[in-house]
């Protein structure tokens, strides 16, 4: 795996973007503002799919990468016992802090294991909408790899991207796309394997059209493009906006709960689940 370094500066972007207010307005697509808010529930309906069965409720969790702090809400109204994480972002991390005084949550680079030295070993380990945006594929498998030594026996790593079919893809200078193969090649190198797939999304996010269901990828892109468009025009005045993602979101999610509920891979975001290869394991997703 070579280089990939380009003059996108990571640490400078993230620092700027993160609010540290915790509103879901500042996460996903911040130029469709209140849209993010219909959208955000499915992704955290996805991360209970993915570990039901999995993932004792009152486990430890360390969350890679955890920006504006909606996952560690989540893993608190679960009752995990002992949350922990690591944001690059220092806003992120004093506000998070500040929320969440009897969380473990440190700065440092996922890619640098001296930055995760001294946590321990947890049930779960999660890098949700993080490790798309580490562009540079040897500090991705890096920070991957980092986060799977946190792994503990019989735990899992929860992780998210939308999977080109073959090699990577790169839509935007913070984001690059890595296909499932590149995914299984790290995860092996480090004994673990993809036990699980679990769409996120078909229609509420941006799709690809080079990956899963190419045919509804284009679908879906059109859709979305189109309804994204709506709200983006109607921000001229606040209410309007507000007014415009609902409608649209009202419009989307009962067709996109009829797709997660048929589709067992999805042109559009997934959450991966992988565990260390023992004896008898379930085989790859």
């Amino acid at each position: 795996m070579t280089t990939t370094a380009s003059a996108f500066q990571p640490r400078e972007y993230w620092s700027e973007r993160i609010t540290g207010n915790g509103s879901l307005a500042n996460v996903g697509h911040v130029a469709l503002g209140d849209y993010n808010r219909h959208a955000y529930p499915l992704r955290l309906e996805a991360l209970s799919r993915a570990v039901a069965g999995l993932v004792p409720a009152a486990g430890r969790v360390f969350d890679g990468g955890f920006g504006e702090g909606v996952y560690l809400n989540y893993w608190l109204r679960r009752g995990a016992l002992h949350v922990s994480g690591l944001d690059f972002s220092p806003r992120a991390v004093l506000s998070a802090k500040d929320r969440h005084p009897g969380f473990d949550l440190r700065l440092g680079d996922l890619s640098s294991p001296d930055d995760l030295a001294g946590f321990g070993r947890f049930d779960v380990v999660t890098a949700i909408d993080v490790l798309y945006h580490v562009v540079d594929d040897l500090a991705w498998a890096a920070a991957l790899g980092n986060l799977l030594s946190l792994v503990g026996q019989g735990g899992v790593l929860v992780a998210s991207d939308k999977f080109p079919a073959r090699g990577a893809w790169q839509p935007m200078a913070h984001v690059r796309r890595r296909s499932l193969a590149m995914w299984r090649s790290v995860l092996a190198g480090h004994g673990f394997e993809i036990i699980r797939r679990v769409p996120v999304f078909v229609l509420m996010d941006d799709p690809i059209t080079c990956g899963s269901h190419p045919w509804l990828g284009r679908l879906a892109w059109v859709q979305w493009k189109g309804l994204t468009k709506l709200i983006r025009l109607a921000a001229v005045a606040p209410w309007l906006h507000r007014g415009a993602a609902t409608a649209v979101a009202g419009i989307q999610l009962p067709v996109e709960r009829l797709l997660l509920r048929l589709l067992a891979e999805s042109p559009n975001l997934e959450l991966v689940v992988a565990r260390r290869v023992t004896g008898g394991a379930a085989q790859p997703a």
